[in-house]
């Protein structure tokens, strides 16, 4: 090899371990949303239930993401994508949840945030980002504060989500959920 070519070559070797953390893949939790997830089941908005009135929605099964329901660790939320069958709004909502006995505290809540919905039934589905700057505790649950959402896959069951009549209070005790709903929450978080 030349010598010539050699320095060119150590000096990208250099420049490739000089690049920063940013020039990595973003860390995400949440829902794996790509322009192919429908909001199957989503529309007309689905209401709180058992009763209406504002209700908090925790998350305790990201689609197409197995596990990836918890922050991974300590940051900053920098943008939530959402994909949403119809027009509506809602409030972020983190909380610590314990799935296996269907309780959750909130830790933190955020301003209202409104959405359009898909222009057409049809794919690609619209992602709607938001710019935020949230907090965010590692194995903290993304969850809603809403009346109704259609950011939502209905398609299998089980239990994905805790819903809490009346919305978890930030900074309450873990509270026992009012029913649990077989639909993901199309949400998902990115850090900075």
């Amino acid at each position: 090899m030349k010598s010539s070519t050699r320095v060119l070559v150590m000096a990208a070797m250099a420049v490739a371990v000089l690049l920063p953390a940013s020039a990595s893949a973003a860390t995400k939790f949440g829902a794996e949303l790509t322009k192919n997830v429908q909001p199957s089941n989503s529309t007309p908005a689905h209401p709180c239930e058992p009763e209406t009135g504002k209700c908090s929605r925790i998350s305790l099964d990201a689609y197409s993401n197995p596990g990836g329901h918890k922050a991974p660790k300590v940051g900053t939320i920098d943008k939530i994508r959402i994909i949403a069958g119809d027009q509506g709004s809602f409030r972020l909502q983190l909380a610590k949840a314990k799935g296996n006995i269907l309780q959750a505290k909130a830790t933190y809540l955020g301003e209202k945030l409104e959405y359009d919905g898909q222009p057409d039934a049809n794919s690609p589905y619209k992602i709607e980002t938001f710019n935020v700057n949230v907090p965010v505790k590692k194995n903290d649950h993304l969850g809603i504060v809403a009346r109704k959402t259609s950011m939502l896959r209905c398609n299998s069951g089980g239990e994905k989500q805790l819903i809490f009549q009346g919305p978890l209070d930030v900074g309450g005790p873990f509270k026992d959920a009012d029913t649990v709903d077989g639909c993901w929450l199309l949400l998902e978080a990115i850090y900075e």
